[in-house]
């Protein structure tokens, strides 16, 4: 999950989004050169940009984002064991378990609440 917030957020820049976290596609802007974005860059910007440019290289010619630790990347991508962890790319790299919590529990409750209403019209 991709959630870091600076200078360098290309689609909150272009739709002038003002929220306090990364929109879809702000990833972007540390994957690829996008010169409008150069001025508004920070020294921790470009220090995400060569982590995440890092990891996708290392992916492409490895087929793991982290196949060893550095100062650049300190936190080993882990492959998943279950369907709850992810990695989290933010000032930080780490793992973690159980995306967006809230929204996932609103989700599961309604699931769980709703199972043979929902069962019953599947069936139909």
């Amino acid at each position: 999950m991709f959630s870091y917030n600076g200078g360098r957020n290309s689609a909150k820049f272009a739709g002038n989004v003002t929220v306090g976290s990364a929109v879809h596609s702000d990833d972007i802007g540390y994957l690829f050169d996008v010169n409008y974005l150069a001025e508004k860059q920070s020294p921790e910007d470009l220090l995400i940009l060569d982590r995440v440019t890092t990891m996708w290289t290392n992916f492409a010619k490895y087929g793991d984002p982290s196949p060893e630790i550095t100062d650049l990347l300190a936190t080993e991508w882990l492959p998943i064991s279950n369907e709850s962890e992810y990695f989290h790319i933010d000032s930080t790299l780490k793992m973690e378990e159980r995306p967006l919590r809230d929204r996932m529990d609103f989700w599961d409750d309604f699931y769980i609440k709703n199972y043979m209403f929902l069962k019953g019209y599947n069936e139909e």
